[in-house]
Formats: C-alpha cells, structure tokens, sequence
C-alpha cells in the first residue's frame, strides 16, 4: 500500500477529494482494507472486494487478505463453508 500512495502525485499529502472522489475504485479498496489491518480491527468483512478493480488492485488485495488470513476472523462474501470462513 506505501508504494501505491507513494505513486499518486503528492504521495501522504495528496488531496483525494471528499469520500475520495479523485481515488479509482480499486486504490478506495486497497486504503479500506490497510485501514482495517492497521486498525487492528477484530473481524474485517470481505464482500466482492476486489469487484471493479483492475488486476494490478485484484493480485495487491488478494495478497494483503493472504497475509491477515490466519490473523483475523474472515468471511469472504460466499455461501460459509470450511473453505472460505476462517477464525483466528
């Protein structure tokens, strides 16, 4: 997530608009998700989150949920079963 606020023009200090109108879809998923990790937060729900983000958003998200997986209580928007529901 730094290297991709890190690439917007004014990196920290870039101004996104409110509710960040100027952020594409898949940079809006990327910073919900990071804020959620960082905050410590104790279930972090997952539905369709990588649904209209371009492949570069898709494999960054994908690769964040795999890094908390075995951390958090997780539900991934699918029918629960073994597969796709986890606790920590």
């Amino acid at each position: 997530m730094h290297y991709s606020v890190m690439s917007l023009p004014e990196g920290y200090d870039t101004k996104v608009g409110e509710a960040g109108v100027k952020l594409s879809s898949g940079e809006k998923q990327k910073i919900a998700l990071a804020r959620a990790i960082l905050k410590g937060a104790p279930v972090i729900l997952l539905d369709e989150v990588t649904k209209s983000t371009d492949q570069e958003s898709k494999i960054s998200i994908q690769e964040a949920i795999k890094g908390i997986k075995d951390k958090k209580n997780h539900y991934n928007g699918n029918p629960p079963d073994e597969r796709n529901c986890g606790r920590k």
